[in-house]
């Protein structure tokens, strides 16, 4: 087949010691063409590296695909003829130009549009001349891959396991035997607090805005001290570590606008952890509590 499509001939066959490659009737049939049989050293598979690595790449697509199908080890054979007819249709950087083997081959493009879900299922129609005048048009079966020489998908009839070849089906890519698969799940979509609003509501507030609502709350601040503590304490650490993202990209605060927010609200809470509030900076210094003043000035003074 080989020389017929590529109009090239074969002149080595290289393989591993395997019986099927070293039986007679295989060593007569390359004898008669002029083809010669390598062979590998025993127990070097190594340097049958690339034939050794699809096979690992077959049988891990192979796997991950009856995984998904939640089908028996008994499909493994469709399931690795499913996976090579996939991979020779995918671009690889071993050939020039990142072309995939099947173009290369055939110097064709491989048509896309007829890929579907290994192991879904699917209604095959039944034709006109297997079927009775009231029977059903239809039958449900597996998709079990494509068919080598036609073109045309394969399939496994639910109800009596019989493998039909056929062309005329309706898929139904989300639904297999343990069930439907949601491809829409919304479960990955990460909700945040409205607490970072609040935060940038709050610190797009003016100064004027600030004072007089400091004025308005004065006469309750000393009954929601614990309160206010506590709430502050957790937005310190909200502003100070950014949220992990789920699945998705999430673009986090600047490092400075962090610091800053840091700053401010660890000024806030060392004035709410004082007592009686001083009106002037000499009284402030003057008090019991100077040191937490004088923290809470430095503070601020950085911020700016």
């Amino acid at each position: 087949m080989a020389e017929t499509q590529t109009g090239k001939r074969v002149k080595y066959l290289q393989s591993d010691n395997g019986g099927e490659y070293k039986s007679d009737k295989l060593a007569r049939f390359c004898a008669e063409r002029g083809i010669q049989q390598r062979f590998t050293p025993p127990y070097t598979p190594q340097l049958n590296g690339v034939a050794e690595r699809m096979n690992r790449t077959l049988v891990e697509c192979a796997r991950c695909m009856m995984e998904h199908a939640g089908l028996g080890k008994s499909y493994w054979g469709e399931a690795v003829m499913t996976a090579m007819f996939l991979r020779n249709r995918c671009p690889t950087r071993a050939i020039h130009q990142d072309k995939s083997p099947y173009q290369v081959w055939t110097m064709k493009k491989p048509i896309l549009a007829n890929l579907k879900v290994f192991g879904c299922h699917a209604y095959v129609q039944v034709p006109q001349d297997k079927r009775a005048k009231f029977d059903s048009k239809s039958s449900l079966c597996r998709f079990l891959g494509y068919a080598e020489h036609q073109k045309s998908y394969r399939f496994e009839e639910v109800s009596t396991g019989a493998i039909k070849i056929s062309r005329d089906a309706t898929f139904m890519e989300d639904k297999f035997d343990e069930g439907p698969r949601n491809y829409n799940d919304e479960s990955s979509v990460v909700e945040f607090d409205d607490h970072d609003e609040d935060e940038e509501k709050e610190e797009g507030k003016t100064d004027d805005d600030m004072d007089s609502s400091d004025d308005d709350n004065e006469d309750t601040r000393s009954s929601k001290s614990n309160i206010k503590r506590h709430t502050r304490t957790q937005s310190l650490e909200k502003a100070t570590v950014i949220p992990s993202p789920k699945r998705r990209t999430y673009r986090g605060p600047s490092l400075e606008h962090v610091s800053a927010a840091a700053m401010d609200f660890e000024a806030a809470y060392i004035v709410d952890s004082v007592g009686e509030t001083p009106t002037t900076f000499k009284s402030a210094m003057e008090s019991s509590d100077s040191g937490k003043w004088k923290e809470a000035c430095d503070s601020e003074f950085d911020s700016l």
